[in-house]
């Protein structure tokens, strides 16, 4: 499955993805997380969009840009030298209205984010798949084998590589491979056991083959005179190929024998049983053991102990070569599967948040700066879907439509913004009116990387939250500014939305205070020359919009304050002549 892993202060964090379906990268403050369902919670910013299918994973940006490092950069040395110290990487855009881009993350690629959160790093982590095997523990009875593995520990047989595993095994064949005992009567088949080699073995029918070495000869014996057959242990590996915290490296499956024999002697270990017939260990002793004990027991033949042979084998199918029952067996039985209702509800929950519905009131949509007109037949689907479209700052609208790019500070803007209206780009209603229902509006959030710089603000510190910074104020213009504005009335909306009291053109006496904001033109402005002698203190017509988008009201910095000259009066007349 895949994994993002982020290493906060707090630790190593894990986000699983999902096996198919999407998740969101997500930022609230200095915390980076990643959710399958997105929320609108404040302050909660969505910087990436994640796709996970049988392809791969798909990695989108969505507000603003992402730096992707490889892992395995495919550049040339010289690319990397004292002048360029910086690791290769690829910066992915968000999309617009003119393109798309995604990229196809790869294993320990890594996502790095332009603000000061931890990066993550996309990891597959391949499921563990324990099975049963048919081959018996092999052990070691006489000490030459014993002393060659007395090295391996516990912890290097654990949890171990099973193809190093299989190479070392493979490297330790004698160059000659060693028969494998069988009978006269028995026949040869390839069996296919995953994941070793195939292998022959010998079929076993009837009567089965009979493995004439000491070792198995002992064991025979104290299976005999104790009455307990080793069923468990055989029970525990039955189908396993994995490594065991007493078992070697896989090795050739063969039916345990048990040859009851008269000496009796203490059983060293389970793992003694039987002797691993591909490691070729133990065969040189093997002949001068069964040399003595010929010598030893003359009477003692193979002919009179055939008819007390007991064979304990795995109760199992065996599946030849072309047979492909037993791997899916291997990897199927041990994964619990959902059922079908749960499986659906799980889809439901990962489902993508553009196709996700509206759930707000019935859109009444004004638009600032857009691509969209009356007679767009996205505003047709809108007025049929029971919505509304408004022209005048007079009427009241719950969302704002804008252009994908950069944003301009309109009446409508301010408007939306000091009243806490959602901001959108003109692809909501667009993809709306393709998708044939209204679409969830988080997912196309505006973002203006260089309106957010030059205006010192952060959008999704504002959006979607009334900002009423002149609370209790009220906001006085002089004449000479009120000219400048083509539609005066939209700013008294503006002014009213974020909290001021009213608004007046004509300063009356007494009305001076704290409670007042007086603002004027910079130049040519009688009215501000009288009010800045009488000792009051003008603003420029940019602390509305400043404040309204910062959210903060801040009457004593001297970015707004419109800074006079003592001059004297007939010079600026001889000025204004001049003119």
């Amino acid at each position: 499955m895949w994994t993002l892993t982020s290493l906060s202060a707090t630790g190593l964090e894990n986000f699983d993805l999902p096996k198919e379906g999407s998740a969101h990268v997500l930022v609230t403050g200095p915390v980076i997380g990643v959710l399958r369902t997105l929320r609108q919670l404040p302050g909660q910013v969505e910087l990436g969009r994640i796709t996970v299918g049988p392809w791969g994973v798909k990695l989108e940006a969505v507000r603003e840009p992402l730096i992707i490092v490889p892992s395995h950069p495919h550049a040339p040395i010289i690319a990397v030298s004292a002048r360029d110290p910086q690791p290769i990487h690829y910066e992915l855009q968000p999309s617009s209205e003119q393109r798309s881009e995604i990229i196809i993350l790869r294993h320990s690629d890594v996502i790095r984010f332009s603000r000061q959160v931890p990066s993550l790093t996309c990891k597959w982590i391949a499921a563990e798949v324990q099975v049963d095997s048919s081959a018996a523990d092999a052990g070691a009875a006489d000490p030459s084998f014993q002393n060659d593995n007395a090295a391996r520990t516990e912890s290097e047989t654990e949890d171990e590589n099973l193809d190093q595993a299989t190479q070392d095994a493979m490297a330790s064949l004698p160059p000659k491979a060693t028969p494998v005992p069988r009978l006269s009567n028995q026949r040869s088949i390839v069996v296919q056991e995953t994941p070793t080699a195939d292998r022959v073995v010998g079929t076993m029918e009837a009567s089965n083959g009979l493995e004439t070495n000491e070792d198995d000869s002992a064991s025979a014996g104290d299976a005999a005179s104790s009455g307990v057959t080793d069923s468990a242990e055989v029970d525990a590996e039955m189908y396993s190929t994995a490594h065991t915290k007493t078992s070697p490296p896989p090795t050739t499956s063969s039916p345990r024998v048990e040859i009851p024999h008269r000496s009796s002697r203490k059983r060293g270990s389970p793992a003694a049983d039987n002797i691993d017939l591909e490691s070729g260990k133990g065969s040189g002793s093997r002949s001068t053991k069964r040399t003595k004990r010929d010598t030893e027991d003359q009477n003692d033949t193979q002919d009179s102990r055939i008819s007390n042979i007991s064979i304990d084998s795995p109760k199992n199918t065996v599946i030849v070569a072309n047979g492909k029952k037993r791997k899916s067996e291997i990897f199927e039985a041990p994964v619990e599967t959902l059922p079908r209702s749960q499986r659906s509800s799980q889809r439901s929950n990962t489902a993508i948040p553009n196709s996700a519905l509206y759930d707000g009131p019935v859109p009444c949509v004004a638009v600032s700066n857009s691509s969209i007109t009356k007679a767009s037949q996205s505003v047709k689907f809108l007025k049929k879907h029971g919505g509304s479209f408004i022209e005048s700052v007079d009427e009241a609208f719950n969302v704002l439509c804008v252009r994908d790019g950069e944003l301009l500070k309109t009446p409508k803007l301010l408007l939306a913004i000091a009243r806490g209206t959602p901001i959108v780009t003109d692809k909501w209603l667009l993809e709306s009116a393709k998708a044939g229902h209204f679409l969830n509006t988080a997912s196309y959030i505006p973002i203006a990387p260089k309106q957010e710089k030059e205006w010192n603000i952060q959008l999704d510190q504002i959006l979607c939250q009334p900002q009423t910074p002149f609370t209790g104020y009220t906001i006085h213009f002089t004449k000479s500014l009120k000219a400048t504005y083509n539609a005066f009335a939209e700013m008294e909306h503006v002014c009213k939305a974020a909290g001021a009291k009213k608004t007046t053109t004509t300063l009356p006496r007494g009305e001076t205070g704290g409670n007042s904001i007086v603002l004027a033109k910079d130049e040519g402005d009688a009215e501000m020359d009288k009010l800045v002698q009488d000792g009051i203190t003008c603003y420029h017509k940019d602390l509305i919009t400043q404040s309204i988008l910062r959210g903060v009201l801040d009457l004593d910095s001297a970015e707004f304050k419109i800074e006079t000259h003592d001059t004297p009066k007939d010079k600026k007349k001889k000025r204004q002549k001049s003119k």
